[in-house]
């Protein structure tokens, strides 16, 4: 019987093409893991990724079936808080984003190891990457953080989890997609934290530049990329001394641009 690979699966880019890769390439059982933020603004989106890429899997990968486990959903409210935790998070607020605090809360109460956190390569100095980087060590799935670094806040954030694709970009992930038949699966995943009322991806948020930023732009789709040029053309501070009187005039038109429904 193969390894059945825990995967925390937000419906993304990088935990899709996870997901796909351990699926259809290499036949190993998937368990995802979803956490349920009802305020999260892209829920809807990310829950519906998931649906439409597990109705394709069904239907062109019949045989693999099985091997997809149902997802285990856990409401992020239910999380405990973890005084140890905060503080390590603390320590590292410079770099990391508050997610990571509430993760390895969620981790840590639900007592799961070898969780695959599936984030791609990176060369930014902020970030999970440039934090954990230093920590890891090589197993046989992928890298974990080394016990020899116990009571570092990096082995409290990031003790439960593995790092599969480490060193894998977004471009790289679309190539082996291309090369195994499912890139049009990946193309399936959402990415934008704050999608418009008509499902579109907003341009502005930090996914979306990251998604632009890593050479896959075609994906913001018209209106993302159009929001993405007006967003980075009103950037005020780019242009303009916050003392002049044109300054609260174009942040507000920047606001607009950012903010406008569709």
């Amino acid at each position: 019987m193969n390894n059945v690979h825990k995967v925390l699966w937000t419906g993304g880019w990088d935990s899709t093409f996870r997901v796909l890769q351990l699926l259809i390439v290499n036949k190993n059982s998937v368990q995802p893991y979803y956490i349920v933020d009802p305020f999260r603004w892209s829920l809807v989106q990310e829950l519906k990724a998931m649906s439409n890429i597990k109705k394709m899997l069904q239907q062109r990968y019949p045989q693999l079936n099985k091997l997809l486990l149902p997802a285990i959903l856990f409401d992020k409210a239910d999380i405990k808080e973890d005084r140890q935790i905060t503080d390590s998070i603390f320590r590292l607020r410079n770099k990391l984003g508050g997610q990571y605090e509430w993760l390895a809360m969620w981790a840590k109460q639900t007592g799961i190891k070898d969780l695959e956190l599936v984030i791609e390569q990176s060369d930014s100095r902020t970030g999970c990457h440039s934090v954990v980087r230093p920590f890891l060590k090589k197993t046989e799935n992928g890298h974990v953080v080394d016990d020899e670094y116990a009571g570092t806040p990096e082995h409290d954030l990031f003790r439960y989890f593995l790092f599969a694709v480490k060193d894998v970009s977004k471009l790289d992930m679309l190539r082996i997609a291309r090369e195994n038949g499912f890139a049009d699966i990946l193309e399936l995943s959402w990415f934008c934290h704050r999608p418009k009322v008509s499902s579109l991806p907003c341009g502005t948020c930090n996914p979306c530049k990251s998604t632009k930023h890593k050479g896959l732009g075609y994906r913001l789709g018209i209106y993302g990329n159009i929001a993405y040029y007006l967003d980075n053309f009103f950037d005020v501070r780019k242009y303009i001394n916050k003392d002049s009187s044109l300054y609260p005039i174009l942040k507000n038109v920047r606001a607009f641009v950012r903010n406008r429904p569709s």
